[in-house]
């Protein structure tokens, strides 16, 4: 038997709530794989592909957009900005760093909830979805999570994270530029994440 024969995830069983499959036998027991768990809002499966994750948010925002069309018959920019950014955009951007997605599939139908969302706007249906977003003062879902990486480095680096649960990041290297000593060219920086063994 091959030593890759088996993944597994190692999480928390006490909080989570696992969907398990059974397979016939294995060495003559009844073998329970976990298909996937949730922790904290995330679904993980056994492939670190997060696609029910991002399927099940996806649904919850479009049910929440859904649930404001029908609740108010006309929306203005400014009750759609605030509507929009309390309960439809906070289910996509949920600890986003966790499960980014990196499959165009994926970041298209997680795109799609907003490009439909700005729609609905009177007077916008006609409009590019760049040109909805100029006018709402928005950035793309992707754009989003592409600026919140340097943010979280930003975080761990400067000590406003919990130490205990953000990586170790080191920057390698004196630097000779002006300002916190943070700084240098990204060709010459280099951070290397190394995990605390207590």
């Amino acid at each position: 038997m091959s030593k890759f024969a088996f993944r597994i995830v190692y999480l928390d069983i006490e909080i989570c709530q696992p969907r398990y499959f059974c397979v016939p036998k294995f060495f003559g027991t009844p073998y329970f794989a976990i298909l996937a768990k949730t922790l904290l809002g995330i679904t993980v499966d056994e492939q670190l592909t997060f696609e029910d994750h991002i399927i099940e948010k996806v649904n919850i925002a479009n049910r929440n957009m859904g649930i404001i069309r029908r609740t108010f018959q006309f929306l203005d920019k400014e009750m759609f900005l605030n509507l929009y950014c309390a309960q439809v955009r906070p289910h996509l951007e949920y600890a986003n760093t966790v499960w980014k997605p990196y499959k165009v599939k994926d970041i298209d139908i997680i795109e799609k909830v907003q490009r439909r969302a700005t729609k609905k706007l009177p007077g916008f249906k006609d409009l590019s979805y760049e040109e909805r977003l100029r006018k709402l003062g928005l950035f793309t879902l992707a754009f989003r999570r592409l600026r919140g990486d340097p943010i979280e480095v930003y975080k761990i680096v400067s000590g406003l994270s919990d130490p205990e649960t953000a990586p170790d990041l080191h920057l390698l290297g004196e630097t000779e530029t002006r300002g916190n000593g943070r700084s240098d060219e990204p060709r010459d920086a280099t951070i290397y994440v190394t995990t605390s063994s207590q």
